[in-house]
């Protein structure tokens, strides 16, 4: 009986993760279609990340910073890959990188999550003034 439900879970798990994987696809093509779309300007729009990282936290309030980064990162990792974005995980949008998570995070998701560390953070003057600009404003 045991052996049945565990075997039942395990299935509904793998016909997930199917459905996860279809959907990443399907997601990348999208991106991919957007980036071509945009080719002559920036790839990167904060306002439209703030409203995309607004919509996450409100809908996963009970996800922890390794499902943040997870999304943060899938983000980033899909538009790197056909357009010029920010290597948030790489820390390139601060003047010293530090270990851990919330230094590699999208710095607009650890805004709306975890403003104190947010402002611990020592960005160079490019994101600072990007970031400063469409934070402020939504305050």
């Amino acid at each position: 009986m045991k052996t049945s439900k565990l075997e039942e879970l395990r299935q509904s798990l793998e016909d997930v993760n199917s459905e996860f994987f279809s959907l990443l696809a399907r997601r990348q093509k999208l991106v991919n279609q957007i980036q071509e779309l945009k080719k002559s300007e920036d790839v990167w729009d904060p306002r439209r990340e703030y409203a995309l990282f607004s919509r996450y936290c409100y809908e996963n309030t009970h996800f922890d910073l390794k499902q943040d980064f997870l999304f943060s990162y899938l983000i980033e990792s899909q538009a790197q890959a056909s357009g010029r974005y920010p290597a948030w995980s790489c820390g390139e949008h601060l003047h010293k990188v530090k270990q851990g998570l919330n230094y590699q995070l999208n710095p607009i998701l650890l805004w709306l999550r975890d403003r104190k560390t947010y402002c611990e953070l020592a960005l160079n003057a490019e994101y600072e003034k990007k970031l400063g600009e469409i934070l402020t404003d939504e305050k």
